[in-house]
């Protein structure tokens, strides 16, 4: 089966301070996409920041800024964290280096056909690597909003075993002693009590009222309030 055919517009960057391996790569890689290099690791770094590559290729021994060191900035810098990172090996430290969350590496001396096929297979799984940062920054938020909610819950956990170890009562949205509590309950009963009264004697004046106007009105009626007199 052939290999899966990668899209034109990926792009590379080898961050070489070796010309020879850069010229090896360099010569292999164009037909998997674009590719570009960078003679030290500021330069790569720059970049990488700028450009965003689908993938970098980088050497630990960079002048100007170390391989592991451009990697930890690409790494916590939201715009790159996305961006796959291939590391020249020279010696052996791959258990190390995956422990650190490096993305894979290129034996040296290289194997021009192998590091082609290993490059392939990482451009054909990764994503964008404009749309990478993206994604990530969104799971980092959805992460840090479900941590943020489990740190505040567990704080109203805490709050409230200590306040009920104190002997506090929550109440309208507060921690108050029980008698506290009782006697703010007693005021809002004395309180309904009252407001009750207040419309009774206020539905009571309405009644008397509307007696009283009814009683008038029937005393303006014709004959209103006299019945027939006896002899007429």
């Amino acid at each position: 089966m052939e290999p899966t055919e990668i899209p034109p517009h990926k792009t590379i960057l080898l961050a070489l301070a070796d010309p020879e391996a850069a010229r090896l790569l360099v010569s292999r890689l164009r037909a998997l996409g674009e590719v570009s290099v960078a003679r030290d690791g500021a330069e790569a770094l720059s970049r990488v920041v700028n450009q965003r590559p689908d993938l970098v290729v980088v050497e630990e021994d960079l002048p100007l800024l170390r391989g592991d060191k451009l990697f930890r900035i690409l790494k916590n810098n939201p715009r790159t964290q996305g961006i796959p990172v291939l590391f020249l090996r020279r010696r052996i430290e791959e258990i190390e280096g995956f422990q650190e969350g490096r993305d894979g590496y290129l034996d040296a001396p290289l194997d021009p056909g192998a590091a082609a096929a290993r490059v392939r297979r990482i451009l054909e799984a990764a994503p964008r690597a404009a749309a990478g940062p993206a994604g990530d920054a969104a799971a980092r938020v959805r992460a840090l909003r479900a941590e943020v909610r489990a740190r505040l819950r567990e704080r109203l956990q805490a709050q409230d075993r200590e306040a009920r170890a104190r002997g506090l009562y929550p109440w309208e949205g507060m921690w108050l002693r029980p008698e506290t509590v009782r006697a703010a309950q007693e005021r809002l009963r004395r309180r309904d009590r009252v407001i009750l009264l207040e419309l009774a004697i206020l539905f009571g004046g309405l009644l008397l009222g509307c007696l009283l106007l009814l009683g008038v009105l029937q005393s303006m009626l014709p004959g209103g309030g006299a019945g027939p007199v006896p002899g007429d």
